[in-house]
């Protein structure tokens, strides 16, 4: 379980985004096999949620973004509210956007997949 933390899982690839000196890790493991993340992942870098452990899958239903990508998001985020941002920020919020909205994919794929194999309860409506 390469990258994998205490009680978090995480499988870190690292994406720089020009124009910053942030540098942002990414969660390779793809939900499903028949389906990608709203960017469109790399297949050959991901492995399906399908083929993932038990304890694997409970780990990314967890899945949280990095405490200082969060962190970074809501301040940019912030200060978009209050004033037009720079070239660099706005590119970096695009980028951490992105690694948001694909954790949030992935881990809304595992929970699925959790519910799927009786690791997990439905979510109530």
């Amino acid at each position: 379980m390469r990258g994998a933390k205490a009680g978090r899982f995480r499988w870190p690839m690292t994406s720089t985004c020009s124009g910053t000196e942030h540098e942002f890790r990414l969660d390779t493991v793809i939900l499903s096999e028949a389906s990608e993340p709203p960017t469109g992942g790399s297949a050959g870098s991901v492995r399906a949620v399908t083929s993932l452990t038990d304890e694997e899958v409970l780990g990314l239903a967890e899945l949280q973004m990095l405490p200082a990508q969060g962190r970074r998001l809501s301040a940019l985020l912030q200060k978009q509210q209050a004033q037009e941002l720079s070239v660099p920020e706005r590119t970096e919020l695009v980028a951490l956007m992105q690694v948001y909205q694909e954790g949030l994919w992935r881990k809304a794929q595992a929970l699925h997949e959790a519910v799927r194999r009786g690791l997990r309860t439905p979510l109530e409506p």
